[in-house]
């Protein structure tokens, strides 16, 4: 075993390294102690509360915890914060209408009702105590929002910013809907892509980066496939930018994400029950990342027999590609 020798005047003392260690992880867990104790605000994960300095304290107390998109948080991932910092009061932040906690499908109860560890401790208690709803909403424009509010939470929110607070963009609509009737979906990797469709995507956002090379854009897919699709689109394809300077992802890895314009491309070509295509929270995260302009990609005839889709995109205004290229070229 290897050792370190610390010299002084007038001893030798000779440690295991393995003691170094321990003896420097104590003084700054007891470093770290102290500036808990000073501290007003502590901010930590769900699985930091059971490790280093708060594992070796078993007596810290907090007079409120606050779990921030506890919606997302598994009940158990939820509860270790709550029982491990000895706390009376506790402020749970969420918003039940959008993403559920990723989880493996044997942690997914095949009951139905919520008997599985997708059952959030949010909807456990929102259960009992009626929720207090933040109701102003500061990202989207209005006619954005609008369709959230009135498919997902039944006209109760508010905008927080006018219409002109986010002004048009290259004289677009603020919410598009482009339909890829001629497309044809295909599987791979266990997911859904859409050449076609990747290609119309990728043609108007080379014609937005072509008029304005600084515009904030996203690009958003319900399948993992559809996105590896576009991001080989991309890279073949003549822009003004940098195809890494734009974002390409799946809803899920979104959320929370916003861009001034997003492009969301839906893929399927045919109806599939129970799919992500008419999952209604992962459709709520989708239509609510853009700031300006929003553009829906899809085949028009599935959509309009989606009962969910065909009341997203019945508000929007349709343009075909090459009328959008038109609108630009303007």
């Amino acid at each position: 075993m290897s050792k370190s020798t610390l010299l002084f005047p007038s001893c030798v003392i000779i440690l295991n390294c393995s003691q170094v260690e321990k003896a420097i992880e104590l003084f700054g867990a007891e470093k770290n102690r102290d500036l808990l104790s000073q501290a007003f605000v502590v901010g930590a994960t769900c699985y930091s509360c059971i490790t280093g300095v708060y594992k070796r304290d078993q007596h810290i107390e907090f007079p409120i915890v606050i779990l921030d998109e506890c919606s997302q948080m598994t009940e158990p991932t939820s509860i270790l914060p709550l029982s491990h910092f000895c706390t009376r009061r506790a402020l749970l932040i969420g918003d039940p209408e959008q993403l559920q906690p990723t989880l493996p499908r044997a942690a997914i109860s095949h009951r139905g009702g919520g008997h599985g560890l997708e059952r959030t401790a949010f909807e456990r208690i929102s259960a009992m105590i009626t929720p207090i709803l933040l109701r102003e909403q500061y990202r989207c424009h209005p006619d954005i929002s609008a369709v959230s509010n009135r498919l997902f939470y039944r006209g109760m929110l508010r905008d927080g910013i006018r219409a002109e607070n986010h002004p048009s963009i290259l004289s677009l609509p603020n919410v598009i809907y482009v339909d890829t009737k001629a497309s044809n979906e295909a599987y791979m990797n266990k997911s859904v892509m859409n050449v076609i469709e990747a290609k119309v995507l990728v043609s108007v956002l080379q014609a937005l980066k072509q008029c304005d090379s600084s515009l904030d854009i996203g690009v958003v897919s319900l399948y993992k496939s559809q996105v590896s699709q576009i991001r080989a689109e991309l890279n073949s394809a003549t822009l003004s930018c940098s195809p890494d300077s734009i974002l390409v992802s799946t809803v899920d890895a979104f959320q929370g994400g916003e861009r001034d314009v997003i492009l969301l491309s839906t893929v399927r070509t045919s109806l599939a029950s129970g799919s992500f295509f008419e999952d209604r929270r992962r459709i709520n995260v989708a239509l609510t990342r853009a700031k300006r302009v929003l553009v829906v990609f899809g085949h028009g005839q599935v959509l309009r027999k989606s009962n969910l889709w065909s009341k997203v995109i019945e508000t929007f205004t349709a343009l075909t590609k090459e009328e959008i290229l038109h609108k630009l070229r303007q």
